[in-house]
Parts: C-alpha cells; sequence; structure tokens
C-alpha cells in the first residue's frame, strides 16, 4: 500500500531535521505559514492541530477522494473553528478573529481504507506517514512539530520533540514511541515484545537474508536500510498481516499466535521477504506508467518468489504451487475481462496487482528473447529507473538488450482490449510453461467467496467482509436488508463454506432451483437471501511446468 512522493528528497529532510533540532534549542520558535502539530496521545492515537493564518480559510488535503474522506471520518473535532469538508479543510462562518487553530483527535485505527494508515497502532507505539495530514501550499509552506517521548523516521531517533520544514512535496513515516528503539546488528528497530521470539528470530532471518541476496543481484540498486517496527496487532478476522516498505518499514502481524508452525513461519517468509524486496524498488519513479501498482507490487512479488527459491524457503514443487495459485487467482479476478477495463478499486479489493504481478513478471521473463538471465532484465529496469531515464517496462522485461526486439505478450495482457484469459490461453499454448487441471480447494474457496460477495452485494448495495479460516464476518454496512454487522458466515446448504468440496455446487443448485440460499452462521441460526444475480463460476485453471519455467528464467 504506497502513496506517491512519500521517498524522494531524502537528504534535503536528513538536513532540514538535524538543523531544525539545533536551531530550535538555540532560538525562540516561529511558526511557518502553516504548521502542523502531531502529539502522540499514548494508548489512544494522536491529536493534530493546523496552525492557520488569518487570512487562510481554507486548505485542501494532498491525500484526497473517497477513501482518504474515509480515513478523515473518525477524526474528532476538539474546538469548534474548523470543519472537516471532504477534500478539505475548512474555517467555520463567520470566522472568529481568534479562530487560527484547527485541532482533530486521531484515534489510533488498524482500518487503514486505502494507501498509508494515519495512526496503525504497533504494540504500545503508533506509526503515522504524514500523507494523511499533509496540505496544499496555497497559505504557504508547511512545516511540522512531532512531540513524543520518542520519534524514529529517517533512519534515525530524536527524544521529546522534532520540527522540520519538509519540501513541499514530501511525505513520510514516523513512529510515535514511549520508549527508545533499539539498535540491533547496526539496524534502528522497534520489536513488540508480544511477537514470540522465534518469530522474531524469523523476522531478522530472512530481511537480512533477503537484503544479502538482493545486494547480489542487483548490485546497482540503490538500497537504504529502513528503520524496523515489527508488532503483534489485534484485527478482526484471522490471522494476517500488513506492512509498508518507507523508511520506516512496518511489518503488522494480525492475532498472531505464539506458537510457530510451518503455516506461520510461511506467511511471515513472504511477507518479511516481499516488504524488504520493495528496497530495491524505487516505487516513486514508476508512478508514470499506467500499470505502476503492476510494476511495484508485482515487482516485489517476484523478488520474495525468486529469493525464496534461492534461498531455500521454497522447494520447486512450492514455488510452482505458489505461482500457479497467484495465475489462477488472477484469473478469478479479472474474469472475462480485459485488464483495461478494470478500475482501481477493482484491482486493489481483490490485489490483482500482486497476482497477475507476480504471474506477469515471471512468465514475461521467462518468454524474454535476449540471452541474458531473467534477472539481470529485471535488474537493468530498476536501475535504467534509478538513474532517471523512463524505460519501456515491457520492452525491458521481454527484450532486455536485444536490438530489433518487439514485446509480445505483456502489451497484450495490460495494454490491449482483449480478456487476460484469452491471452493467458494463447501464452500457454504457445509457451507450454503451464497445462489446464482442475481448481485446487483453496480456489474453490475463493469462488465460494465471489459467489457470496454477490449475495452481498444484492443485499447491502455493497460488499465488505473480513475473512477467518471458517467462514466471513460481515462488515458494519447501513443499506443491508437481512445480513447484520458482525455475522458470521460458515456454511451453506449445510455445507462447510470453506474446505468443503460440495458447497459452491449446492449453492449454485439452490440458487437455481429456489432462487435463494440458505446461509449457516456461528450463532446456529440461518439466514436466507435471494439469488438476484447468477455467479457463474471461473471454468479454466492451470499448473505450471516449474521445470520448464526454470530453465527459461536462468
Amino acid at each position: 500500500m504506497y502513496l506517491r512522493k512519500h521517498k524522494s528528497g531524502t537528504l534535503h529532510l536528513l538536513f532540514s531535521v538535524l538543523f531544525a533540532t539545533l536551531f530550535s534549542m538555540a532560538a525562540p520558535k516561529v511558526l511557518a505559514q502553516v504548521d502542523i502539530k502531531l502529539r502522540f496521545e499514548a494508548g489512544q492515537g494522536l491529536t493534530v492541530e493546523y496552525h492557520l493564518p488569518p487570512n487562510c480559510p481554507q486548505l485542501k488535503f494532498e491525500k484526497d477522494g473517497p477513501s482518504a474522506a474515509q480515513i478523515r471520518a473518525n477524526w474528532k473535532p476538539v474546538n469548534d473553528c474548523f470543519v472537516l469538508d471532504g477534500d478539505y479543510l475548512k474555517a467555520r462562518e463567520p470566522r472568529a478573529a481568534s479562530c487560527q487553530l484547527a485541532t482533530f483527535s486521531v484515534p489510533a485505527n488498524t482500518n487503514k481504507v486505502s494507501g498509508y494508515p494515519a495512526a496503525f497502532p504497533m504494540g504500545d507505539s503508533l506509526y503515522a506517514h504524514t500523507s494523511n495530514y499533509q496540505v496544499d501550499t496555497r497559505c504557504g509552506d508547511i512545516s511540522y512539530e512531532m512531540i513524543a517521548p520518542n520519534l524514529a523516521f529517517e533512519g534515525q531517533q530524536i527524544s521529546t520533540m522534532a520540527r522540520i520544514s519538509p519540501s513541499t512535496d514530501i511525505s513520510f513515516p514516523v513512529l510515535f514511541s514511549p520508549k527508545s528503539l533499539v539498535v540491533e546488528q547496526g539496524v534502528l528497530s522497534y520489536i513488540d515484545p508480544r511477537l514470540s521470539p522465534l518469530n522474531v528470530e524469523r523476522i531478522r532471518e530472512v530481511s537480512q537474508k533477503t537484503i544479502a541476496y538482493l545486494k547480489g543481484a542487483m548490485p546497482k540498486a540503490r538500497f537504504m536500510m529502513p528503520i524496523i517496527a515489527a508488532a503483534k496487532v489485534k484485527h478482526p478476522g484471522d490471522i494476517g498481516f500488513d506492512g509498508d516498505a518507507g523508511n520506516v518499514l512496518r511489518l503488522s502481524l494480525f492475532n498472531w499466535p505464539d506458537q510457530v508452525t510451518p503455516g506461520t513461519n510461511t506467511s511471515i517468509t513472504k511477507f518479511v521477504a516481499h516488504e524488504f524486496s520493495h528496497r530495491f524498488q524505487k516505487r516513486d519513479e514508476v508512478d508514470i506508467y499506467p500499470i505502476s501498482r503492476v510494476i511495484h507490487e508485482g515487482g516485489g512479488e517476484y523478488l520474495r518468489w525468486y529469493t525464496s527459491l534461492q534461498m531455500g524457503w521454497m522447494n520447486q514443487d512450492e514455488a510452482a504451487n505458489d505461482l500457479s495459485d497467484a495465475l489462477n487467482r488472477c484469473l478469478l479476478g479479472t474474469e472475462d475481462k480485459a485488464w483495461q477495463t478494470l478500475s482501481a478499486r477493482y484491482v486493489g479489493t481483490r490485489q490483482l496487482e500482486y497476482r497477475c504481478g507476480l504471474a506477469a513478471y515471471v512468465f514475461g521473463l521467462a518468454a524474454r528473447q535476449n540471452m541474458a538471465s531473467a534477472m539481470d532484465n529485471f535488474a537493468e529496469f530498476y536501475a535504467a529507473i534509478q538513474s532517471g531515464e523512463r524505460p519501456d517496462f515491457y520492452d525491458a522485461l521481454e527484450c532486455g538488450n536485444k536490438v530489433d526486439c518487439h514485446p509480445q505478450w505483456l502489451p497484450q495482457l495490460f495494454a490491449s482490449r482483449t480478456s487476460m484469459a484469452e491471452v493467458w490461453h494463447a501464452f500457454f499454448t504457445a509457451t507450454k510453461l503451464a497445462h489446464l487441471t482442475s481448481p485446487t480447494q483453496s480456489q474453490c474457496d475463493v469462488m465460494m467467496k465471489k459467489a457470496f460477495g454477490i449475495l452481498m452485494q444484492d443485499d447491502c448495495g455493497e460488499s465488505s467482509v473480513f475473512e477467518a479460516s471458517d467462514g466471513l464476518i460481515v462488515d458494519d454496512l447501513k443499506a443491508c436488508k437481512r445480513l447484520r454487522k458482525d455475522m458470521k458466515i460458515v456454511g451453506v446448504e449445510g455445507h462447510k463454506i470453506f474446505g468443503n468440496a460440495k458447497s459452491l455446487t449446492a449453492y449454485l443448485d439452490a440458487c437455481r432451483v429456489r432462487g435463494k440460499v440458505t446461509l449457516q452462521l456461528a450463532t446456529g441460526a440461518d439466514v436466507e437471501l435471494e439469488c438476484k444475480t447468477p455467479y457463474v463460476p471461473h471454468k479454466y485453471f492451470y499448473a505450471v511446468d516449474m521445470k520448464k519455467v526454470l530453465q527459461r528464467l536462468n
């Protein structure tokens, strides 16, 4: 989850911090035209203050749109001078002469909606990204004052208070903490003491080995070690994770068990390797590309997948299953549509930039036409990006340094009006890198979730759930007719909703015969929903030929 303009200007920001911190000790405080103060409230969240000049009636938030407004919806006004109105901070009318300060309480919240979070709880600390507070400069330059017992950002920590005046296009992550961070093997770290020692050790091992391998594989990449913040976080639903790979690298492990199992070990490995792989990419610089999210997240997935193979964290069968699952979930998500017809929201809610992105990188590089290795093509694309060039992404992966070469497959996947399903079918017919197979139970579960999503859309006007291993938990939606907040759906027509080969068939039969489907709740009660919109299950699934794929990549 990323937002533009969060990494550029690092040297400027570091200099500003150091200079301003020293200067504030020797000179009286002078407010900039717009001064933003973020104060850590232990166990609660943040208080944000906007100091505005008298002639400034409103400011526009840089992070705009419906999702951004939803993030700010839980901010509570502390004074009565200003209001939040969509993408704007506006003075109440008539504005009193004394009203130059807008103050809001920002509660700690794990529901970050989209992009970087505003106040994400991390143990007894708090992760915040200033993109959520950044406003335009119509009333003057912006400065930040951040107050907490300990602050960590841009590779350093400061006690009590930091005052900075960043460039107007910069936003950045900050860790607010009640105590000093530790330095482990030269890395500034916050490790939640509630994480078990074995989980912490796995995080350290995967991060260190990922960095070491990619430094060798991508020697031209500019790598900057981030501050690491890892925490065990309570969250609705099942075990899971969420992170950001900025200069404070956030690793949030949802409802994480203390016991280490093969499943949790695999999840931590994938998660940590992916986030640290991002440190070898340049996120901002690919924003100009129409499929920037695919390039960035798919690239992180490719590095995670390939590094895991090289480090022995996955064997070839496991890597094949991982890739096959990403490909098939990509097909399930895109259905019979062309990529260009999918909205950014549709792609994001189904994580298609990760799944389709991994498949596109692996198979696009496997089908490359030059003689260099796949990793060379990948590394040279990012080396060109970091040197200020803007190479064609499709050409870089499929052609590399080969002259008179034209990419064949990636443009069809992402830049044509042909459905992805058709392009993938043609690709595998031509290359034999995968063959048709039956869906796995996991993929049947995905189809079952999609089928329930259609039921929920018809009942509520939209679909939003939390996933658990044994069912789906209904989100808080106001327009539902039969469904209610926190209902946990565990069965369909008397069959377990997940992990059961009969549930999807039973759902389809009930809709066809009765026009209704009966769902079982965790409480033992039933709820019956009408099948207004038919669900058509996906027909074609693929299994990767890993031997051929690795031969082509290497």
